[in-house]
């Protein structure tokens, strides 16, 4: 059972426990890194955040028509102090899982 459920066909019912989904693939995409970065800062500076940012700008692109390279002062208006501050002065340690969940809400939020 390695990988997600991809079914053989529509009409058997049958899974191929083999196949890699693209969810799961994402997913593994974060984890390791997330599980990478727990005691080690500079891992979360190097690795997470980058990717954080990306989605940042990602949000701000599709819904707004801007990015934080494009529009600086309207992105930090967009995102909100909080979210901005984050993403621009790499925190001493790694968040908790809480804040970073705090995190990613105010991204959905975009």
């Amino acid at each position: 059972r390695g990988g997600g459920r991809a079914p053989v066909s529509d009409d058997d019912g049958t899974w191929n426990w083999g196949a890699r989904d693209a969810l799961r693939t994402a997913i593994n995409g974060w984890e390791l890194p997330l599980d990478w970065s727990a005691t080690r800062p500079e891992r979360f500076t190097t690795v997470i955040l980058p990717r954080l940012g990306e989605l940042a700008d990602e949000r701000l692109s599709q819904r707004h028509g801007v990015t934080r390279e494009s529009d600086p002062a309207r992105a930090r208006v967009l995102l909100g102090d909080q979210l901005w501050k984050f993403l621009e002065t790499p925190p001493r340690r790694t968040p908790s899982p809480r804040n970073l969940a705090a995190i990613v809400a105010e991204l959905e939020r975009l």
